[in-house]
């Protein structure tokens, strides 16, 4: 749909329509970029883009180039190097960067990533804080920088900073579509295991091969539906002390975004999330309780299963 209103979309690798293999429903370019900074070689990136470019029927068109791993490594020649590129490509360039609150990126990345290396939340917080992500602050200063103050938007995930608290309305109205256009859905496409889950997952490491396998997310949701236990999102999971630690980490982080580039913004609206805090948060016997009713949910499950066929 947005290519109706002049953007060209490339697809995972980098293809885009009238390519051979291209990938309609594919997913951002996040995999070719991340090709390109395990190789730390943007040769093929500046191949994809001069053929792109040469194409007549894009001469006056908008490159959509869409992909989260965009902000990784952008102190070092892997990230440095691909927006080096693209700076030198297209004489115009806006960002569009979206964060979440740092307690609520935490929270989704641990889910995402962090408890298949063994971690709990708490432990994978620690961690965070020691290597200080998310680094919200370092990229906003890279994309200012690089490609200007005056062309760089920053806005934080919560529902009343975003157009008619959607995000996906938002996008749009900046891209400059019109969204009553466009068929806005409000469903999720990558719902996150429970915390309760995830916990219990992160005493068995070894059920996954690296941070991005997804395997057994896959198994467990061909048994169990969206309704299910395994992707309930658990309220009130971060305790108080956790939060506490985030806030008071990256209180500095939140304050220099505000004032440089988030004036609609205080630091509080970018350090919490109220509705995943609480204060006492989850104690060990709430927690066992959650995960001994996701245990129950599979299990009867399986047995239904079992019985039917």
């Amino acid at each position: 749909m947005l290519e109706k209103f002049g953007y060209v979309i490339p697809d995972p690798q980098m293809r885009v329509r009238g390519d051979e293999g291209f990938n309609p429903n594919g997913e951002t370019p996040r995999p070719f970029y991340r090709k390109v900074m395990e190789s730390n070689d943007t040769s093929e990136l500046s191949e994809k883009l001069d053929h792109i470019l040469a194409k007549d029927e894009f001469s006056d068109k908008t490159f959509l180039l869409s992909a989260e791993n965009l902000v990784n490594q952008l102190r070092k020649p892997p990230g440095y190097n691909i927006h080096k590129v693209l700076k030198e490509y297209f004489s115009e360039v806006k960002v569009l960067y979206y964060i979440k609150p740092f307690d609520e990126f935490l929270l989704s990345a641990w889910q995402q990533w962090g408890y298949k290396k063994g971690k709990s939340f708490e432990g994978f917080v620690d961690e965070a804080v020691k290597v200080n992500n998310p680094s919200f602050r370092i990229a906003a200063d890279f994309f200012s920088k690089t490609y200007g103050k005056e062309n760089l938007s920053i806005s934080v995930v919560k529902k009343d900073f975003l157009r008619n608290g959607s995000l996906l309305e938002d996008f749009f109205y900046k891209l400059g579509v019109p969204s009553d256009s466009l068929s806005l859905m409000s469903s999720e496409s990558n719902v996150s295991l429970s915390p309760a889950l995830c916990d219990l997952l992160s005493y068995c490491p070894s059920l996954f091969k690296d941070i991005h396998d997804e395997s057994v997310k896959k198994l467990l949701s061909s048994y169990l539906g969206r309704d299910s236990l395994i992707f309930e999102r658990m309220p009130g999971f971060v305790s108080k002390e956790v939060s506490d630690k985030i806030s008071q980490s990256f209180g500095n982080d939140a304050k220099l975004l505000c004032n440089n580039y988030m004036r609609n913004a205080g630091p509080n609206d970018l350090l919490s999330s109220s509705s995943i805090t609480s204060e006492e948060g989850y104690d060990e016997v709430k927690m066992l309780k959650r995960q001994m009713a996701v245990q129950t949910e599979l299990l009867i499950s399986l047995m239904k299963e079992g019985r039917s066929q």
